[in-house]
C-alpha cells in the first residue's frame, strides 16, 4: 500500500539543500556578478550616447476643382481621398533626392575624437578640412570614401596624419601618413585637402570636450551614394493622422548636432521643391493669361473690321 505522507515528502522542494548548494558556489556567482558590472560600466563609457530627431511638417490641402492653378494649367483635380494626397506627401518628403540634396548641405566630411569607437564631434572639431575640388575627380574607385583618418596634433602649428582603408568600387588596399604644417596642403592619390585649426575663443566647445594636446582626432570623406541609402533606410515618416496636413519625421544616430541638422536641411529641401513647384505653376499662368489676352485682342481687332 502506498504511503501518502511520503508521496508528499518527496513532492516538496528541499530549500535547505538548494541553499547550501548556493553558499557552495557564491565565489562564482560573486565573480559573474563583478563581470557583467565592468562589462556594463566599460560599454557605457565606451558607447556614445544615442539620440533620436524629429521635426513636424505641415503639407498644404489637395487641389480642388475650383483652385485658380488647377483652373490655369489644366493640372489634373485630386479626385482620390484627402489621405491619398498626404500620403504621397509624405512619401516625397523621405525619397533619395530629397536625402541627397540635404547630406550635402549638412556636411560630406564627418569628425570625430578617437576612443575604443570613435565618437563624432560635430560642430566642435578643433580643425576643419578642405578639399581641392579643381584637383580631385571624386571617384569612388580612387577617393579615400568612408575612411578614418587620424590626426595627432604635435603643436599647434603642425600634427600627424594617418589613415588606411580599401577604395569602396576597386577593394584596393591603401595606407597614408605624414607630417605637415596646418595651412598645407596633403596629396594622397586623387585626395588633396589641408587642415584649418579652428579658434578655440570663439567656439569654446572645442576645448571643453577634448584635451587638444592629449586627445586623437580624424575625419572621414563621406560617399554621398552610401549616406543617402543609410538615412534612407533611417528615416521614419508618420501621419499625425489618416487624414491631417501634419507628419513627424525621425531618425536615430550617434550625433544629435548632426541629426538635427540634416532634417532641418531636409524641411529646407522639401519647402524649395515646393516652391519650385508653384513657381512653374505662375510662370504657366502667366503663359496662358498671356495667351488670353493676345486671343481676345484678336477677336476684338476681327470684331471692328467686320
Amino acid at each position: 500500500m502506498i504511503d501518502e505522507n511520503q508521496i508528499i515528502r518527496k513532492e516538496e522542494v528541499d530549500f535547505r539543500g538548494v541553499l547550501n548548494r548556493v553558499k557552495r558556489g557564491w565565489p562564482i556567482l560573486a565573480v559573474s556578478l563583478i563581470i557583467w558590472i565592468a562589462l556594463g560600466v566599460l560599454f557605457q563609457i565606451a558607447v556614445p550616447p544615442y539620440y533620436t530627431a524629429q521635426t513636424s511638417v505641415l503639407t498644404e490641402e489637395p487641389k480642388g476643382q475650383q483652385d485658380p492653378a488647377v483652373l490655369v494649367t489644366g493640372d489634373p483635380v485630386n479626385r482620390k481621398p484627402e489621405s491619398y494626397y498626404f500620403t504621397n506627401q509624405r512619401i516625397v518628403f523621405a525619397t533619395n533626392p530629397l536625402i541627397e540634396e540635404a547630406v550635402k548641405k549638412t556636411g560630406m566630411i564627418k569628425y570625430f575624437k578617437s576612443g575604443l569607437l570613435n565618437q563624432e564631434i560635430y560642430a566642435a572639431s578643433p580643425f576643419l578640412v578642405e578639399l581641392d575640388s579643381t584637383y580631385m575627380t571624386f571617384e569612388r574607385s580612387e577617393t579615400p570614401y568612408e575612411t578614418a583618418f587620424y590626426v595627432n596634433f604635435d603643436n599647434f602649428d603642425s600634427y600627424h596624419v594617418e589613415g588606411e582603408g580599401k577604395y569602396l568600387e576597386s577593394e584596393e588596399e591603401f595606407y597614408y601618413e605624414g607630417d605637415y604644417q596646418f595651412g598645407e596642403w596633403v596629396e594622397f592619390g586623387n585626395l588633396k585637402f589641408k587642415l584649418i585649426p579652428q579658434d578655440t575663443i570663439l567656439n569654446p566647445r572645442i576645448t571643453q570636450m577634448s584635451d587638444l594636446s592629449k586627445d586623437e582626432f580624424g575625419f572621414n570623406l563621406m560617399d554621398l551614394e552610401t549616406q543617402t541609402l543609410e538615412l534612407a533606410k533611417k528615416m521614419e515618416v508618420i501621419n499625425v493622422d489618416i487624414e491631417s496636413t501634419e507628419f513627424t519625421a525621425s531618425i536615430s544616430g550617434f550625433s544629435a548636432g548632426r541629426l538635427m541638422t540634416f532634417l532641418s536641411e531636409l524641411g529646407d529641401v522639401f519647402l524649395e521643391t515646393q516652391m519650385e513647384l508653384k513657381t512653374a505653376t505662375l510662370k504657366k499662368a502667366l503663359e496662358f493669361l498671356k495667351e488670353e489676352i493676345e486671343r481676345t485682342s484678336f477677336e476684338l481687332e476681327e470684331s471692328e473690321d467686320s
